[in-house]
């Protein structure tokens, strides 16, 4: 997926339309752009109902709606904005969680 426009490069490729130039000079308004397409691609076949930190209920409780992470191009639901710190701190080891409950289709 290009980082802003098309959605038919790999990600971090630049199409076109969205020139490398003008990915650099804003970064982070492409970089948010790709965040949003990965959430909005990715959150239909989510495959955890927990959260990968402390495994709560997604959604539930007084928690709220869970906090949308893209680590890796890849969406991370997490319970609570405390959860994140958890996550920086090693991404790989909660990208590894959510790629095997997808792999195995379920929790």
């Amino acid at each position: 997926m290009c980082l802003s426009h098309c959605g038919l490069q790999p990600p971090g490729a630049f199409c076109g339309t969205c020139p490398k130039a003008e990915v650099l000079k804003d970064p982070k308004k492409h970089l948010a752009a790709f965040d949003k397409a990965v959430i909005d691609k990715q959150s239909k076949n989510y495959p955890l109902t927990k959260c990968p930190v402390g495994g709560d209920e997604l959604g539930k409780g007084d928690m709220g709606e869970p906090e949308n992470m893209v680590i890796a191009g890849r969406l991370t639901r997490l319970c609570c904005g405390l959860c994140v710190k958890d996550v920086n701190k090693d991404p790989a080891k909660f990208i590894a969680k959510v790629d095997a409950a997808r792999k195995a289709g379920t929790d």
